[in-house]
């Protein structure tokens, strides 16, 4: 058997036949990668400061929540007047202020209609003036026979 020797021939580019990147390309490559490494960071960072603001809330709705379900077990008659809640008035049955909040205003006023009252509660976090989360809720004094 004939072995049949197959020429290779190489092709050369307009380097001159060696291979790779220049420096130029490198470089160029680099600063898109930077680019886009920095944009990536930044919606990151602003995630992860978001996460906090939506954990105070949905323990804010909580608290709300705890508050009108124990206002509602106060009764109807029990349920009057405007006062403001801190971590330090917390009384034994009723819901304590979670530590992100610094106060919460309690509103409680009648309204045109007999046997209704309204409710409005305000929830402001630490070391900010605006109100975080606000309720208003309506309260009736349902009597069956």
């Amino acid at each position: 058997m004939a072995s049949l020797a197959v020429a290779r021939v190489r092709g050369r580019g307009y380097r001159g036949g060696q291979q790779g990147f220049t420096l130029l390309e490198v470089m160029v490559g680099m600063l898109l990668l930077s680019g886009i490494v920095i944009m990536l960071s930044q919606g990151y960072m602003a995630a992860i400061s978001r996460a906090g603001e939506i954990g105070d809330h949905s323990t804010g709705a909580a608290w709300m929540q705890a508050m009108v379900d124990h206002l509602r077990n106060t009764g109807y008659a029990g349920v009057s007047g405007s006062w403001d809640e801190t971590a330090a008035t917390c009384a034994s049955p009723e819901p304590c202020l979670p530590i992100v909040f610094s106060r919460a205003e309690i509103r409680v006023a009648g309204t045109a209609v007999p046997l209704l009252k309204q409710v409005n509660i305000t929830l402001f976090r630490k070391g900010i003036a605006a109100p975080f989360l606000a309720l208003s809720t309506y309260f009736t004094d349902i009597r069956f026979p």
